[in-house]
């Protein structure tokens, strides 16, 4: 788990992205090429820093006004220590991140993760104490700030620096991590398409594809199935993620082609021909 002085790192869904709320597992890795840690303000800070700075400290100044303002149980003030974040936030606590915004990477999630972290109340159950489901409603709830709904499942994943398994009933637990599996996590990469795009239209998108009996019946007997291949394989260290992997990127090219951006349809097909590489 992440400490107070170090950063709250990025996290990857691996798989289970769409699948996950129809009935598949789930797989989520940190990624720690991307972190954010809260920090006070310095004397050394240039111009630009401080105008981030500065941004940041509204965006977390409207986060404690939420938090107090909420009245559900249990209360926000009775698990973390608002009086002290709000005497931070008065001498201009921000937080520094260099987690990309409107990537799926966990930029709020981080937030989440490090206020929770940072400001505990004194009589505050550790980690180890409390239950990951617990965990999950409560960062849900602070999430919720931003996205006015959240799984919690992306701070969860990223407090817990640590790949994280999602069952079937969505229930979460560490991923017992071998040198196998964690071979296999690292031959993973990220393509970045400098395409800017909104998760409630690709959410809207699929939801119109859903109530399509085609899609509806491939979706339920061939995507979760090999989500749940991909995340077992992954796990175990097999070396049939392979097949998995090449699997759900065919079912992908078929059944998503409306959501992979049309100058790297030609990428995509060529991974399956050669059989070098795959994309989802």
């Amino acid at each position: 788990m992440c400490t107070p002085q170090n950063a709250f790192f990025a996290k990857i869904l691996l798989f289970g992205e769409y699948s996950l709320m129809h009935g598949s597992t789930a797989l989520t890795i940190p990624f720690k090429q991307y972190g954010a840690a809260l920090h006070m303000p310095h004397k050394t800070m240039d111009k630009k820093a401080e105008r981030i700075a500065g941004y940041s400290s509204k965006q977390l100044n409207a986060f404690y006004d939420f938090l107090i303002g909420d009245r559900s149980w249990p209360l926000f003030r009775d698990i973390i220590d608002l009086e002290l974040f709000k005497r931070d936030l008065d001498g201009g606590l921000y937080l520094s991140s260099n987690i990309p915004s409107g990537y799926g990477l966990g930029s709020s999630g981080a937030l989440v993760a490090a206020v929770y972290d940072r400001y505990p109340v004194s009589n505050r159950r550790p980690m180890e104490n409390t239950s990951l489901e617990e965990l999950r409603t409560l960062f849900a709830r602070m999430e919720a700030f931003f996205h006015g709904h959240s799984s919690g499942f992306d701070p969860l994943s990223i407090y817990a620096n640590n790949p994280l398994h999602i069952n079937k009933k969505q229930c979460p637990s560490l991923a017992g991590i071998t040198p196998s599996s964690t071979k296999i996590m690292n031959r993973f990469f990220l393509i970045n398409t400098n395409i800017p795009r909104k998760t409630n239209v690709l959410i809207t998108l699929f939801g119109e594809k859903l109530q399509q009996k085609h899609f509806n019946d491939r979706f339920h007997r061939e995507v979760i199935p090999c989500t749940d291949a991909c995340v077992s394989a992954t796990l175990a260290g097999s070396p049939d993620i392979r097949h998995h992997m090449s699997d759900l990127s065919q079912l992908q090219l078929e059944l998503f082609r409306e959501m992979i951006p049309g100058n790297y349809v030609s990428l995509w097909k060529e991974g399956l021909a050669s059989q070098q590489y795959a994309v989802k």
